[in-house]
């Protein structure tokens, strides 16, 4: 059997990873800055904008700088994390099962979205006057996820592993959107499953990134699904 934890060269990361790590830092900046806004008394509308040019600008500074220790420290011959073998039938019994609770909950997760994408539609054709441009971006970014994470689940299920750690960002993307509906009044019971699901998926993602890589040390990713989905799902309510 193929040693799983054995130390090997730290491949950089895709460019799809790099993408989803971009829009993760950017949406996360813009939710904190806009909730902060929220709290100050500035209404959705007032927000939106000053919390997207902010935040976002944030979110990117951050991802920059870590981008950049990452790098340095990775050029140090220190490897930063265990990227999941891509290997198929060669994992341990608890690797296995990890990655069926992925899929599972990846599933349900593109169900949750695909639903909620279609009330957001049916809610948005049926409002009389202007139509909120922020439902069509919740709306569009649920297709979206929907299609990606149901393929995604498929290829877990398989031990099809390459994209595992993208998808993991962008469960954590989706808990945050619906937070963002939560806040703007937007098929609020449906935005609170959607962000509970995503949230799940990226722990559940997260328990089988780590069990790939040995399942040593602090399940770091697992904690921050946990703080995300919480931030999420609290801060539209707090304010």
């Amino acid at each position: 059997m193929t040693d799983q934890t054995a130390p090997h060269r730290q491949d950089p990361p895709q460019l799809s990873q790099m993408g989803s790590w971009i829009a993760a830092s950017v949406v996360i900046g813009w939710l904190i800055v806009y909730n902060i806004l929220r709290l100050g008394g500035d209404t959705p509308a007032k927000a939106a904008l000053p919390g997207l040019i902010i935040g976002g600008t944030a979110g990117l500074v951050v991802f920059a700088v870590g981008f950049v220790v990452v790098r340095r420290l990775v050029a140090s011959g220190r490897v930063i994390g265990r990227r999941p073998m891509v290997v198929g039938g060669t994992f341990d019994d608890q690797q296995r099962d990890a990655l069926r609770i992925a899929a599972v909950t990846l599933l349900f997760a593109a169900a949750v979205a695909l639903i909620t994408a279609v009330a957001e539609a049916v809610e948005w054709f049926g409002v009389d006057g202007d139509r909120p441009v922020g439902t069509i971006v919740l709306m569009a970014w649920n297709v979206v996820f929907a299609a990606w994470v149901a393929d995604e689940a498929v290829r877990v299920r398989r031990s099809l592993v390459d994209g595992i750690e993208t998808v993991y960002f962008g469960c954590l993307l989706t808990a945050v959107l619906a937070g963002v509906g939560i806040s703007r009044g937007v098929l609020e019971p449906l935005q609170v499953i959607l962000a509970l699901s995503g949230g799940v998926a990226a722990i559940a993602v997260g328990m089988a990134v780590w069990r790939l890589g040995g399942a040593r040390g602090i399940p770091v990713s697992m904690i921050g699904a946990v703080a995300v989905t919480v931030g999420a799902l609290a801060l539209p309510i707090l304010v």
